[in-house]
C-alpha cells in the first residue's frame, strides 16, 4: 500500500456518499444526546412538582434514549469502519 493521507478530505472528495451517511449519523447522535440531556432536566422538574411514578415514567423514557443513543453510538462505529476500508481501497489504488 502506497504511503498515502487516509484523511477525511479525501473520503469526501472520492466517496461522498460514505462521508454523507456518516455526517448524518453524527446529527443524529448529537440529537439523542440533546433529547438526554432534556429529559434528565424533565426529570429534575418532576421531582420537584410531582411524585414518584412520573418520576419512574421518565427515567424509563432516559433510559430508552441511553439505549438510542448506544445504538446509534454503534452504527456511527460501523460507519467509521466503513469509511476507513473505503479509504484504503483508494490508497491501494
Amino acid at each position: 500500500m502506497p504511503n498515502c493521507c487516509a484523511t477525511l478530505a479525501i473520503c469526501v472528495f472520492r466517496s461522498p456518499d460514505c462521508c454523507a451517511s456518516f455526517a448524518k449519523l453524527l446529527c443524529h447522535i448529537d440529537d439523542l444526546r440533546a433529547q438526554i440531556a432534556k429529559l434528565l432536566c424533565h426529570i429534575g422538574d418532576l421531582l420537584c412538582q410531582f411524585g414518584d411514578r412520573r418520576v419512574r415514567i421518565a427515567l424509563q423514557d432516559y433510559a430508552i434514549a441511553k439505549l438510542l443513543c448506544r445504538i446509534d453510538d454503534l452504527r456511527m462505529q460501523i460507519a467509521l469502519q466503513r469509511c476507513a476500508i473505503c479509504l484504503a481501497t483508494l490508497c491501494e489504488r
